[in-house]
């Protein structure tokens, strides 16, 4: 068994059991809103570690479907730009990547998480709050640049990643303010095959967020 099912198949546990011993009568949406912040990416190349990962921007609209007393689910719908860069700074002539001297990458993605969320210390002004769930990602478009040429057909258009993080909440009179930091752990690869032979993105994000 891989790490990722290992961590994949208890979280995916949690939420099935979670939604089956929930009152289906008691689900309800109890707040819609958006969010918006930043990714910080995290790009892993095979056996290479040279990749600086670059900032960008994560934004869009969520729902919270309460389940039980403390316990909700919060699907997401998001716009997140994700990159990287590349630069030789081997003293091999051929670098860490063969034959490749400078690589950039800018990847936009739809992203939609499915996260269950358990509320804590609810007597608090800011309420802390626990985050977890399984997100998939649908490429909207690609830019890859390998020393003087560009093709990003390798790539592919879906992905798998596991969030888990965990958030704080003020609720005031007719609104939800929010802020919460979730760190992605990559599933899948972006790549369909070489070059390179496994390619991984995970990564950090702050997100602001206003509900109603």
């Amino acid at each position: 068994m891989t790490i990722s099912s290992r961590i994949t198949l208890p979280v995916a546990t949690l939420m099935i059991l979670a939604l089956a011993f929930a009152d289906a009568k008691a689900l309800r949406v109890v707040e819609a809103g958006m969010k918006a912040g930043v990714a910080q990416t995290r790009m892993t190349f095979a056996d290479y570690d040279r990749f600086d990962g670059r900032p960008g921007l994560a934004a869009g609209l969520f729902l919270t479907v309460e389940l039980a007393d403390r316990l909700a689910v919060q699907p997401q719908a998001l716009y997140v730009r994700r990159g990287g860069a590349y630069r030789d700074q081997a003293n091999d002539p051929w670098g860490l990547l063969y034959g490749v001297d400078m690589a950039e990458f800018r990847l936009d993605y739809l992203e939609i998480p499915v996260l269950l969320r358990y509320d804590l210390l609810t007597d608090r002004a800011w309420m802390p709050v626990l985050l977890v769930g399984p997100a998939w990602g649908r490429l909207l478009s690609a830019r890859y640049v390998e020393n003087d040429g560009s093709d990003a057909g390798w790539l592919r258009h879906h992905d798998w990643a596991l969030q888990v993080g965990a958030g704080l909440e003020k609720r005031t009179s007719g609104a939800t303010w929010s802020l919460e930091l979730l760190y992605r752990h990559a599933l899948t690869g972006i790549a369909k095959g070489p070059p390179p032979p496994t390619t991984e993105v995970d990564g950090l994000s702050l997100m602001a967020g206003f509900g109603f």
